[in-house]
C-alpha cells in the first residue's frame, strides 16, 4: 500500500512520510527488508532523494540507514 501512495502523491507531507514508515517496517521488520527490495518500494524511495522539499530528501535518506 505505502509503495502506491509514493508512486502516485505529489504532497510533499505524504512523501515525507511514506518514506519514514517504510523506514521503520524495515527496522522493526528486518526479514522484510529483501521483500521490500524485491517489490521495488527501495529504488521509489531512492528516487525520493532529488525531490525539491528537504524534508521528503530527509525522510528518504534516512528511510534504510
Amino acid at each position: 500500500m505505502l509503495w502506491q501512495i509514493i508512486a502516485t502523491s505529489k504532497c510533499p507531507v505524504v512523501l515525507a512520510v511514506a518514506p519514514h514508515d517504510v523506514g521503520q517496517y524495515v527496522k522493526h521488520a528486518t526479514a522484510c527488508k529483501k521483500i521490500v527490495q524485491e517489490i521495488g518500494v527501495k529504488s521509489q524511495v531512492m528516487e525520493l532523494m532529488t525531490h525539491e522539499s528537504p524534508d521528503v530528501r530527509y525522510q528518504a535518506l534516512i528511510a534504510f540507514q
